[in-house]
């Protein structure tokens, strides 16, 4: 029944606007006496985030701790050092500057502050969180995984080789702040990436079988602002405009996910972990295989999307269905996605082990059509021919 919305939470605060990283240290001053600020590789510091962030900090004196270095597929043990070095340095109040690793990560880190480790043992479930988490400040730089508005981090387990979420709705950020002018220099593939798995998160989280009319109408939001502006974004990176309008996005495709993913995203997270390529060009390339695999399913939650995606109009909801499917299709070589998984080196050989890192990796229950390795032996099929 589609009335029935289970518990869920949202962002307590967003501020979306170009130049708000500004407010910051007003927001970090509300909720800590210490920050402890999490980046990456260098990206946000050599473009000059970081001093932006910095100046606001000391315009409250608030005082911070630096962690920088997450890396791209962030394992266990850098959300653990990390832990570490903030519970040593008594920061209060956490700050996500960065893609969603990044954001992943800190929300981990503010986790691990109030519950012991080590980190494993919750990813595999052996133990459950006993405490909440302290305030999270996230500010993306990228608009795709929509981290800042979900109950999971996605980190790599380096001992089973295979990446797998940390579930929690204490992890949902406090505060996010959206600022286009924080991705005026991603370049272009990754804005494709990033977005399309926006758009993958967002057609997900509709068809979802925990969906329900909130989470639904961000997917939908989010579907239309993908088709509007990537395009752009990816053309024109200097488009305040849509990078503004693709971090909105990314945030419903956040909020659209947090009642289940399907079988795109299982199947992205089974082959990044065992192949090691980037989840948004998984999920940009996995889309269409694996709705195809939903029809007879899902079809009328199809075809309501596709009005939102700008189809034209048929009386027949599988033939809107269809009409969608290939029109992501088309959308997604307009803006350089390369056409197939066989185009990245993945090989028929290899679907056996990609589906039993799939069984390590996650169980996806929200998938329209029952999974099982028949189901995804076809999409995989589908989407290394193209």
């Amino acid at each position: 029944m589609l009335g029935i919305i289970e518990a869920f939470t949202l962002p307590r605060w967003v501020e979306a606007e170009p130049g708000c990283i500004a407010r910051a240290g007003a927001w970090a001053a509300r909720f800590g006496r210490k920050a402890f600020i999490v980046a990456g590789r260098g990206s946000a510091r050599r473009h000059g985030l970081l001093d932006r962030l910095e100046k606001s900090l000391r315009e409250k004196s608030l005082p911070y701790e630096f962690f920088e270095g997450v890396e791209a597929e962030p394992a266990l043990e850098t959300a653990e050092e990390a832990a570490g070095r903030a519970k040593k340095a008594g920061c209060d109040v956490f700050i996500g500057i960065g893609g969603g690793s990044v954001i992943d990560t800190v929300k981990l880190v503010a986790m691990l502050q109030n519950n012991p480790g080590p980190a494993e043992d919750y990813q595999l479930g052996r133990r459950d969180w006993t405490a909440g988490s302290k305030p999270v400040i996230a500010i993306p730089t990228t608009a795709g995984t929509g981290s800042e508005a979900t109950k999971v981090s996605v980190m790599t387990n380096r001992r089973l080789k295979v990446k797998k979420a940390l579930y929690s709705w204490e992890m949902v950020a406090k505060v996010v702040l959206l600022d286009g002018e924080a991705c005026l220099n991603m370049p272009p593939e990754v804005t494709r990436d990033t977005g399309l798995d926006a758009l993958g998160q967002a057609i997900e989280g509709y068809l979802s079988t925990s969906a329900n009319s909130l989470t639904m109408a961000a997917a939908a939001g989010a579907v239309r602002l993908v088709r509007e502006n990537l395009p752009a974004a990816v053309a024109e990176g200097k488009n305040v405009q849509a990078r503004h309008n693709m971090l909105v996005a990314s945030l419903l495709g956040g909020v659209a996910i947090d009642t289940g993913v399907g079988l795109g995203h299982e199947m992205a997270m089974a082959v990044g972990s065992y192949k090691g390529l980037g989840h948004g060009l998984l999920v940009g390339v996995l889309t269409p295989p694996c709705l195809e695999a939903n029809l007879g399913w899902a079809d009328s939650r199809l075809a309501e999307l596709a009005w939102h995606f700008g189809c034209p109009h048929a009386d027949n909801p599988q033939e809107m269905a269809r009409s969608l499917i290939a029109e992501i299709r088309r959308f997604g070589r307009g803006i350089g996605l390369p056409a197939s998984l066989g185009e990245l080196g993945v090989a028929r050989e290899e679907i056996g082990a990609i589906l039993a890192a799939s069984k390590l990796s996650t169980n996806i229950r929200t998938n329209p059509r029952p999974l099982d390795d028949r189901v995804r032996t076809l999409a995989l099929e589908a989407a290394i021919s193209g």
